[in-house]
């Protein structure tokens, strides 16, 4: 018998580009009703490409099996058209979880300080436009991180 789910979520859309906010700490179970509920949302892309941003802001941390899962889940969010993964509000272990999950999935990621500048980034990515010069934002494994984070 599965246990019970820890950790809440919410997704929405803005055009191309999903949002999600993941809220306290996470069990397999939790991270699985949110793999189940993002693949009804992605479904809809039809593989054209799109961007996903994870807000970080109130996360707390989670089990070593939802580390395990989090390389699948990138991989998956590319073969469904997924061009990028920005997350926000990351700290440095944060970070170091995130290295650990795209290390092998051929795919980046980006951190951005808040949801709007993560917003931002993904509209250029989907447009091939460069980011704009005042937007605030690092790319993987990049240990300078951002400004005031930790």
């Amino acid at each position: 018998m599965a246990g019970e789910a820890h950790g809440s979520f919410a997704i929405r859309t803005e055009g191309d580009i999903v949002i999600v906010t993941l809220r306290g700490a996470w069990n397999l179970e939790g991270a699985m009703t949110y793999f189940q509920e993002l693949e009804k949302v992605v479904e809809a892309y039809q593989k054209r490409p799109w961007c996903r941003v994870v807000d970080y802001t109130d996360y707390d941390l989670h089990t070593p099996e939802v580390t395990a899962a989090q390389p699948k889940l990138s991989l998956w969010c590319q073969l469904q058209g997924c061009v990028e993964q920005v997350y926000v509000g990351c700290n440095k272990v944060d970070r170091k979880a995130l290295d650990f999950s795209y290390k092998d999935s051929g795919m980046t990621y980006v951190a951005c300080e808040t949801v709007d500048d993560a917003v931002r980034y993904c509209r250029c990515v989907l447009t091939g436009s460069p980011p704009p010069a005042g937007l605030n934002f690092i790319l993987a494994g990049d240990t300078a991180g951002l400004q005031g984070a930790s």
